[in-house]
């Protein structure tokens, strides 16, 4: 999955996720999820980040992972402060 610049990684969990590994390049940070069996339907995982915002800032934005390769996405966003 894709997310923007500048959103670090916390934690990917879920019963079928085996392990995650996150890098960077030039259009922003990519993280490879390894599933313990192959997903044929649906699965859940749970994508822990967190994001730096100017002191200050009044407007907060919380980008949305873009899955890649992925046929179905849906989110739920969270926010803890």
């Amino acid at each position: 999955m894709k997310l923007p610049r500048g959103v670090d990684v916390i934690d990917l969990a879920g019963p079928a996720v085996a392990a995650w590994e996150s890098t960077d390049s030039a259009d922003g940070r990519f993280v490879t999820v390894f599933f313990k069996y192959d997903v044929l339907g649906t699965t859940v995982f749970t994508l822990t980040s967190e994001a730096a915002y100017p002191e200050g800032s009044q407007d907060l934005a919380l980008p949305a992972p873009v899955l890649v390769g992925a046929t179905r996405q849906e989110a739920l966003s969270a926010w803890a402060w």
